[in-house]
């Protein structure tokens, strides 16, 4: 009548995924010995228009969720409860799969499209409290003097460099002459 897949639990709550009642599918929680569906209770409901849940993962305390968007795919991140937290940037219109531990910091993303050869990137949740973090301005130049651009450093106390809180990929000695040792970059980090 539906399907079902588990997601994770928390003690006898169990996160399960499923197109009970939601044909485009939707993530509950149910808790032990409350199975019947009058007692779950919505996280990630239904999309809006023909928005389909592909797939859920959890990485630490979030869900990370794939939508399928007018044969576009789109990863949303959300809180425990349900609440959209943010959207991970992919480089452009495409597809993409999603994998993490619950109990780890980081997950792997493959992205490929039509003009876009598949891609394995890597990125990481951090910190849940985004008020532990200052945020560094600077200017990043080529070898040769020439500014290639403006960045943002985030740092938690203790000094350990994130991003936003998405840590990104580190800049290195390249091709192009860019060099910034220890800082993070904007776009998530590309495992090539």
């Amino acid at each position: 009548d539906a399907y079902y897949t588990v997601i994770g639990n928390d003690g006898d709550t169990f996160y399960v995924a499923t197109d009970k009642d939601a044909p485009r599918g939707k993530l509950v929680a149910i808790t032990l010995g409350k199975a019947a569906p009058a007692s779950w209770t919505t996280i990630i409901p239904e999309g809006p228009n023909r928005d389909v849940l592909d797939a859920v993962t959890m990485l630490g305390n979030r869900f990370v969720a794939t939508w399928q968007i007018d044969a576009n795919q789109k990863l949303r991140v959300y809180g425990l409860t349900g609440a959209p937290e943010r959207e991970i940037a992919l480089p452009t219109l495409g597809s993409v799969g999603f994998s993490s531990k619950r109990k780890g910091t980081e997950g792997f993303y493959s992205f490929t499209s039509f003009t876009y050869p598949t891609t394995y990137f890597r990125t990481t949740f951090n910190v849940a409290d985004a008020s532990q973090y200052a945020t560094l301005k600077f200017r990043v130049q080529r070898d040769d003097g020439v500014a290639v651009g403006d960045e943002e450093l985030r740092v938690i106390e203790g000094g350990a460099a994130v991003e936003d809180p998405l840590v990104g990929e580190r800049l290195q000695e390249g091709d192009d002459g860019v060099g910034l040792l220890g800082a993070e970059h904007r776009d998530p980090e590309r495992l090539d």
